[in-house]
C-alpha cells in the first residue's frame, strides 16, 4: 500500500473515530488547525480559505500533517480531487466540533433557552 493510500485511509479512520467520540481533538493557536495527540505522534488538520488576487478566485487550502514524537512534520497530505475534498472536510468539521466541544455547548444553550 502506498503512503498516499495509507494517508487517505488514515483520514477515513480519523473521521470515523472522531464521529464515534473515540478520539478527542485539541485547539491550537491557529483557529483553523486542530491537533490530535497520540503516543506515537500527532496529527494536525488545517483548512484555510483565501483569495488569489492574480486569478481573482477564492481557494481552500487543506492539509493533514503527521508529526513524530519530537514534533517534527514527517508527512503531509493534501486532497487533490473534489471527492477527497469532501472526505477531508468531513474530518475537519468533526475535528473542530470535537476540539470546541460543540455538542456540549449546544446542549447548554438549549437547556438555557428551555427555561
Amino acid at each position: 500500500m502506498s503512503i498516499n493510500s495509507k494517508l487517505e485511509e488514515l483520514v477515513q479512520m480519523l473521521t470515523e473515530r472522531t464521529r464515534q467520540k473515540q478520539v478527542q481533538w485539541q485547539v491550537t493557536a491557529d483557529e483553523e488547525t486542530f491537533r490530535l495527540a497520540s503516543n506515537s505522534g500527532n496529527v494536525r488538520v488545517t483548512r484555510h480559505e483565501g483569495f488569489d488576487q492574480e486569478s481573482m478566485e477564492s481557494y481552500v487550502y487543506r492539509t493533514l500533517q503527521i508529526l513524530n514524537d519530537r514534533g517534527r512534520v514527517i508527512e503531509e497530505y493534501s486532497p487533490k480531487s473534489p471527492d477527497r475534498f469532501a472526505v477531508f472536510d468531513e474530518l475537519f468539521t468533526h475535528a473542530r466540533r470535537s476540539a470546541y466541544k460543540t455538542e456540549d455547548v449546544l446542549d447548554q444553550l438549549m437547556m438555557e433557552l428551555s427555561v
